[in-house]
């Protein structure tokens, strides 16, 4: 009987660690995966970020989702870079490293890529808006179109 228990446990152990490896986000073709730490803000920080940056030439706020996302509504003053161009990277590499960015998606999750991303490039002072344009409007948050 222990023996059948035993056996039933390690295959449960197998089929959930199976399963929750291929939950991950998918990576666009043009970023590789990486394991650098990626640097988080809240709506409410990103909004205050924005606020003492608002006359700041060297503050780029990053929009990361597609064209059409982006035109349905962004943070005022962003720009547009499409996570899933490909020429993403590219276009990143183009960028100034010593700019200071917040960068945004829908929920969190094309916006974390892009900021590690960024961060292994050279890039040092990135932010990503962890719940992405969701949590901002969610706190009450302006946008534009």
């Amino acid at each position: 009987m222990k023996l059948g228990f035993l056996i039933l446990l390690i295959t449960g152990v197998f089929l959930i660690s199976l399963v929750s490896g291929c939950a991950s986000a998918p990576q666009s073709p043009a970023v590789p995966a990486s394991t650098s730490a990626v640097p988080a803000i809240s709506a409410q920080d990103a909004f205050n970020l924005i606020q003492t940056n608002k006359d700041n030439p060297k503050f780029v706020i990053m929009d990361v989702r597609t064209a059409a996302e982006f035109n349905s509504g962004h943070l005022a003053n962003s720009t547009n870079l499409d996570y899933y161009s490909p020429d993403f990277k590219s276009n990143l590499d183009k960028l100034s490293r010593n700019e200071e960015y917040l960068v945004y998606c829908q929920t969190g999750v094309r916006g974390a890529a892009a900021a590690r991303l960024m961060t292994d490039l050279g890039f040092t002072k990135v932010h990503n808006l962890t719940g992405g344009i969701v949590d901002w409007i969610n706190a009450g948050y302006p946008t534009v179109k």
